[in-house]
């Protein structure tokens, strides 16, 4: 469907989905098994709001055996949440979302 859509629009998409918080990739050694040490965690940095200064997200079900693999999985996930979020961005459903980032409610077609 983005094919569709003006360049404009998705020059903004892009410029918005650019500016959100999908974490940096890390990892940390907390894994249950000895062979698997390595689990991928997602870092947000610094809360402006909350009672911790900073907030992790570890990666369900996922644990690796170096340090690399892990960073390269929580990579991966980030990859994939920037991605289903400019999709999203991008879909009829979503008119809230993209009147949140301030895009026009209804999607824009080539001609308009």
């Amino acid at each position: 469907m983005t094919n569709k859509l003006p360049t404009v629009f998705l020059a903004q998409v892009a410029a918005i989905t650019q500016q959100q918080n999908f974490g940096i990739a890390q990892a940390a050694k907390r894994g249950r098994n000895s062979k698997f040490p390595y689990v991928p965690i997602i870092n947000y940095g610094e809360q402006v709001l909350g009672r911790h200064r900073t907030r992790t997200q570890q990666v369900p079900n996922r644990a690796y055996a170096t340090a690399e693999a892990a960073i390269k999985c929580a990579q991966g996930v980030i990859d994939l949440r920037r991605n289903l979020f400019s999709e999203h961005l991008c879909s009829l459903p979503y008119r809230a979302l993209r009147e949140q980032h301030g895009l026009p409610r209804d999607l824009p077609t080539e001609g308009k």
